[in-house]
């Protein structure tokens, strides 16, 4: 095994090294600034997302089309307002999964219905 601690030139034991009382309080207020700014940060691009991205990506959200509700970003929103950033991101990956599984069964259905065998179609691809 190792010698975790190193040795200087004259063969002493330097033990380990330690922060600065100034260092770590440096750590700790830039770790402090990103928790307290994190959320509002998120909630500011997701805005911007909304107003700015999304009304000119020509389709709405497959879970909200099919299931009806929020679309993921509104869900978005509320997640991390009512949640937290960090359980607000762990709600949505789950809710972007479910969004893949209805954007599949939003395809299928249009194809079916392309191929005359079902009713009008959700959507129209492009």
């Amino acid at each position: 095994m190792k010698d975790p601690y190193p040795l200087s030139p004259e063969g002493k034991r330097l033990g380990r090294r330690r922060l600065s009382h100034a260092a770590l309080r440096w750590f700790l207020i830039g770790a402090l600034a990103f928790l307290l700014l994190s959320e509002p940060l998120a909630l500011l691009a997701i805005g911007g997302y909304q107003r700015l991205l999304s009304p000119h990506k020509g389709w709405r959200c497959s879970y909200a089309t099919l299931h009806g509700g929020p679309s993921c970003s509104e869900y978005a929103e509320q997640a991390v307002r009512e949640h937290g950033l960090i359980n607000g991101l762990i709600l949505l990956n789950r809710r972007f999964e479910d969004c893949r599984a209805a954007s599949a069964t939003l395809r299928e259905q249009s194809a079916v219905a392309a191929r005359g065998q079902g009713s009008k179609a959700p959507f129209a691809s492009r």
